[in-house]
């Protein structure tokens, strides 16, 4: 008997990820497509549709998955708000399972991710505890208690992004506060930052990929902290010092089994994780400290595809 297969989705800022994946938690096939949300909320809708039609032609798919950059009400299918493309209490789930005539879950992305990590690594999923951190565009993040996803009385939870991390002088957020976590450790803030100094006429083999390409990304500057780059690696140390601080509150907390970081910035591997151990071992309590450590996700990118598709297969 053929196994069944879920489609799982993980729609992100640039570019939205599709995966098939059978029920035991393997990855039958995978692509990404182009999100541009510039161009609003029907042409999203219409890219879903459009990719979801194509998927289910070709697999037996039993339900899909969805996790979504913002924030949702899981149990009633509907996004509460998406300002980048114009969503207000909008019925998301109802709407593509109307069209394609099959079970639709959706989630918030950092969610879905939280719960890719418990399907594939926790052996058994009703004692799993994982906090994951997500930092990609912008920080968001996923908790899990006891097999879980805590999403909260207001389905607001696991915004680490906002979370304060320097309430005196930080930087002022979209959000309209001061000193959140995104303005540090985001792909977004780390790029800033370099963009800032070159301007500035600090010396740095950034300049040379602002000169080259009129801009400068976080891979950009990961790159070069592995060059050894005095800008970029300082860049990278005040991001794991604010991240570390943040996950060491989080782990007093809620004292979990494990705390994952993923999202695109986490490829830069030890010049990220390194500064952000050294700094949750400074602020969280000792004992904690001797049992968890921040980690970089084994599942890399597909971390947000699985969560969703399992979602999709319990809650069908």
């Amino acid at each position: 008997m053929m196994e069944q297969v879920y489609c799982g989705v993980d729609i992100g800022g640039t570019n939205t990820k599709f995966a098939v994946v059978t029920q035991s938690g393997n990855i039958k096939y995978k692509y990404e497509v182009s999100t541009l949300l510039d161009k609003g909320g029907d042409n999203l809708l219409n890219m879903l549709y459009t990719e979801l039609k194509t998927i289910t032609d070709e697999y037996p798919i039993q339900a899909v998955g969805i996790g979504i950059p913002t924030f949702v009400h899981t149990k009633l299918g509907v996004v509460l708000k998406y300002e980048r493309v114009n969503w207000s209490q909008f019925e998301l789930s109802k709407v593509i399972q109307t069209k394609l005539n099959i079970p639709v879950t959706i989630l918030n992305d950092a969610n879905a991710a939280a719960l890719g990590e418990m399907w594939t690594n926790s052996g058994d999923n009703s004692s799993c505890n994982i906090i994951f951190v997500t930092l990609g565009t912008s920080v968001g993040g996923g908790v899990v208690i006891d097999g879980q996803l805590h999403e909260g009385s207001h389905w607001m939870a696991g915004e680490l992004g906002h979370m304060t991390v320097e309430p005196k002088h930080g930087l002022v957020c979209t959000c309209g506060k001061t000193g959140c976590l995104k303005m540090y450790a985001s792909a977004t803030a780390i790029a800033a930052k370099a963009i800032n100094a070159v301007k500035n006429g600090v010396t740095t083999i950034l300049n040379e990929y602002y000169i080259k390409n009129g801009n400068i990304t976080a891979k950009d500057v990961s790159a070069a902290a592995l060059e050894g780059d005095i800008l970029a690696s300082d860049i990278f140390a005040e991001a794991g010092l604010y991240l570390g601080l943040a996950l060491a509150q989080l782990a007093t907390v809620f004292d979990p089994q494990r705390i994952v970081i993923g999202g695109g910035v986490s490829n830069a591997g030890d010049v990220l994780i390194a500064p952000t151990q050294a700094s949750f071992k400074e602020f969280v309590l000792k004992e904690l400290a001797e049992r968890i450590r921040p980690e970089i996700s084994a599942l890399g990118n597909d971390a947000g595809v699985l969560g969703a598709a399992w979602l999709a297969k319990v809650i069908r």
